[in-house]
């Protein structure tokens, strides 16, 4: 009986630090929220000192955001981009992943080693061609010129085969 409670002492102690543990990081997390919220509605923010208990917040800065900017229509773009490449990467993904996946074809492997290859290609390669090919397409300042390129990813590509290939038949 000694044992067990020397266990759930342990234990105990265990669980306590581990908690202490994530509350720091979770404080750490938070940090940067609460700089951000206390610089926002501070009259006169100065970004290199970080004082929660401002004498006179300024919530007005929100009411002059909103009708100063269309926040409302930038949110909803948001959104929508988000809701549509999520979409169409779920559509589009899939069917060549399980292609590569089930399927044998000839250029199977090549469409495999394309996708890896692609991967290996730094995104800051293809910003002015993409730019060149948006601008050509009259998609330059429009949401298909976001939407279009982030349809079919081939990381995408690669986790829903690896995905069905763990699948037995």
């Amino acid at each position: 009986m000694g044992s067990a409670t020397h266990y759930e002492t342990n234990r105990t102690r265990r669980d306590w630090r581990m908690s202490a543990v994530l509350l720091l990081i979770l404080a750490g997390m938070l940090f940067p929220l609460a700089w951000m919220v206390v610089g926002s509605v501070s009259p006169h923010f100065d970004a290199r000192w970080f004082n929660p208990l401002t004498s006179n917040p300024k919530w007005s800065n929100y009411t002059d955001l909103f009708s100063s900017m269309p926040i409302g229509v930038y949110l909803w773009n948001s959104a929508l981009v988000a809701v549509v490449v999520t979409v169409g990467n779920v559509l589009l993904c899939f069917p060549v992943g399980y292609a590569l996946a089930r399927r044998r074809f000839w250029g199977r492997g090549f469409l495999h080693w394309s996708a890896v290859i692609v991967l290996m290609v730094p995104p800051y390669v293809l910003i002015v061609p993409m730019f060149a090919l948006i601008h050509q397409l009259g998609w330059y300042d429009t949401l298909w010129a976001i939407t279009v390129p982030a349809l079919v990813h081939p990381l995408g590509v690669l986790l829903v085969k690896s995905a069905v290939s763990g699948v037995p038949i």
